[in-house]
């Protein structure tokens, strides 16, 4: 049986040394706020900005939530011009803006989600972006606190998002990993190949047991394969699954549950990058 990496419990130990650097801000009279944009009224994302929120309070952190029925180009001008704390806009979006002009807008500084076009390229070219974008950070960290050795390992990440995928394929490499994407147009059979010969194998692809046929199953390697499962999806008893089949999951060596995992790891993520924020960048 595989040993699960507990992100919750990380995440934990994470935002209740936050809590303490937050606190040594506030007795400098600074007091951290997060501007939280919300838009439509998706239910997943609903809940998604309540964890936050919740974290938020835990640590100490004012959340700002401003929601908008439908977020216009207009509105995110407005909001990047007259807001001068850290900023997330909560994807999906509702409206006529995309996460690409929100990216291209927001100033590299205020963007604790790390997707701006400054802090993407400067992580592209290997160099330290003001914010990391959270989800792949979380996964690096929890990584990082299981001992997982990274350098000369085989990688294979699942899903080529901006969000996620790009973004954890280029900091599994600067670490040292050789690096596979695969994407909707990868065929089975090279998903398989990759699959078979990757170390680490990271999903995030959003779809449930994407990766749970029994083509998998037979890897004489699976026992020392490293899953982590990015996906958040429903099976059809309403119960939170991932990516990764809780079979697949039990045969490897390391793997994140879900829930419990990776979304837990992103939400402390984007804390730190919010208390990072007001301990270099704050004046």
């Amino acid at each position: 049986m595989g040993i699960k990496m507990d992100g919750k419990a990380l995440a934990d130990k994470i935002c209740l040394d936050l809590k303490a650097r937050c606190d040594v801000l506030k007795s400098r009279n600074i007091n951290p706020v997060l501007t939280i944009v919300t838009s439509g009224e998706d239910s997943a994302s609903k809940v998604y900005v309540r964890n936050k929120v919740k974290r938020c309070e835990e640590i100490g952190i004012k959340a700002d939530v401003r929601h908008y029925n439908k977020l216009d180009y207009v509105d995110v001008d407005n909001i990047e011009d007259s807001i001068q704390n850290p900023i997330i806009v909560q994807e999906p979006i509702t409206g006529n803006a995309t996460h690409a002009y929100v990216a291209g807008k927001l100033f590299a500084l205020d963007d604790v989600d790390g997707f701006s076009h400054l802090n993407m390229a400067l992580l592209a070219t290997g160099e330290k972006p003001y914010h990391r974008p959270c989800t792949p950070s979380g996964v690096m960290r929890l990584l990082e606190e299981y001992n997982i050795p990274l350098e000369g390992k085989n990688a294979l990440v699942i899903g080529r998002s901006n969000i996620v995928g790009r973004p954890m394929a280029m900091m599994l490499e600067h670490a040292g990993c050789t690096v596979t994407v695969a994407h909707s147009k990868t065929t089975k059979d090279s998903l398989i190949e990759n699959f078979v010969s990757a170390d680490i194998v990271v999903s995030a692809v959003g779809k449930r047991n994407v990766v749970s046929d029994a083509e998998f199953l037979p890897s004489k390697r699976l026992k020392n394969k490293v899953l982590i499962d990015v996906g958040m999806n429903r099976d059809e008893n309403g119960k939170l699954c991932g990516d990764f089949s809780e079979e697949l999951k039990q045969k490897a060596a390391y793997y994140t549950p879900v829930p419990g995992g990776v979304g837990a790891m992103t939400a402390a993520m984007l804390m730190q990058n919010v208390i990072e924020f007001y301990e270099n960048y704050y004046f």
